[in-house]
């Protein structure tokens, strides 16, 4: 319900699976989801192979995720690369087991940049980025 920047060609369609896409250039601090996603008012809900980017500046980047019920599975890339691992990435793999806030990232120095998450299952509900 307080989603802001959002760049995708469609709008949000909430309590629904809903396709959506990203373009290919995203501009500063925006937001596109790409795959089928179920947008709930207190978070968002990707399905298998969904992705989501991000056009941001920060040193690191904090996202508030839990489960469904199994643990999911979450792909982290900077700049379309796996490198910069925060505290619950492990070699580019978020493994999402609990209602908390992921350490996502961890850059040397603050910069602008594109987070893409890919999502390996429908186990994930997104709520909140921050940022450090």
């Amino acid at each position: 319900g307080r989603i802001d920047n959002f760049a995708s060609s469609e709008q949000i369609v909430y309590d629904t699976v809903s396709n959506y896409t990203a373009s290919k250039t995203l501009v500063n601090n925006k937001i596109a989801y790409d795959g089928k996603w179920i947008v709930m008012n207190e978070y968002a809900n990707p399905q298998k192979g969904a992705k989501i980017y991000l056009n941001f500046e920060a040193k690191e980047v904090f996202l508030v995720m839990r489960t469904n019920g199994a643990p999911a599975k979450v792909k982290v890339y900077i700049d379309d690369n796996v490198q910069f691992f925060g505290e619950d990435n492990l070699n580019g793999i978020v493994t999402v087991d609990s209602d908390k806030l992921y350490k996502l990232i961890n850059l040397p120095i603050v910069g602008r940049h594109i987070l893409r998450l890919e999502f390996e299952d429908n186990n994930s509900q997104l709520f909140a980025f921050t940022f450090g």
